[in-house]
């Protein structure tokens, strides 16, 4: 990467990657297991750091960067459950998403499609309501309305995305992946498409 020296590994109860050089330190995504793979293309466009995968324990696996997870730009990446800083990295911040936005170029040359919720959620007199956008422009006069338009006492909450699908990558030490499955996987979500086994190949074009 950018010190252009081996770091070492530190899984104990703040994981992370130490330079024994520089004191350096660089958080790891906590709740997972860590690997090197060939198949992520080489190192980071961002930063030239090595490239490793971050696996769940339900088997999902992204591609992580160590050096952009900690040093986060989400205004061009996206959000992501970026660490903060060792401190306020306690054991309770767990991971179990893709660690990097689904912008970061490792995530964007991956991905096939967004998974964002078409719906609104909206909240009025104590409780939560689903609505759609064509209920929505009801509610607002366009059409007949249930008596939720303007002036209402309802406040509508930014839908959540569901992130996008990106190839999983593979943990295979071999370079035959003829036996190996082709997955997709949501990188905000725990939504994955497997791919029949008669697929041996696919290509991704950006």
């Amino acid at each position: 990467g950018i010190s252009k020296r081996y770091l070492n590994l530190i899984t104990n109860r703040i994981p992370r990657l130490y330079n024994p050089i520089t004191e350096e330190i660089l958080l790891l995504p906590k709740g997972g297991t860590y690997h090197l793979s060939s198949h992520l293309g080489g190192n980071c466009p961002i930063c030239s750091s090595e490239l490793f995968i971050y696996q769940l324990s339900d088997a999902r696996k992204y591609p992580l960067c160590a050096w952009c997870y900690n040093h986060p730009q989400p205004e061009l990446w996206g959000p992501a459950p970026y660490p903060i800083s060792s401190s306020t990295f306690s054991s309770s911040s767990l991971c179990f998403e893709a660690p990097l936005g689904d912008l970061h170029p490792i995530n964007y040359c991956r991905s096939i499609c967004s998974l964002k919720n078409e719906s609104e959620l909206y909240y009025e007199n104590g409780e939560y309501h689903k609505t759609t956008q064509e209920e929505e422009e009801n509610d607002n006069g366009k059409g007949k309305g249930k008596g939720k338009g303007k002036g209402s006492n309802m406040y509508k909450i930014p839908s959540s995305t569901g992130g996008v699908l990106i190839l999983e990558p593979s943990t295979s030490t071999s370079n035959n992946t003829s036996n190996s499955i082709i997955r997709f996987i949501s990188t905000r979500s725990e939504i994955s498409f497997t791919l029949p086994k008669a697929v041996s190949k696919i290509v991704l074009l950006n």
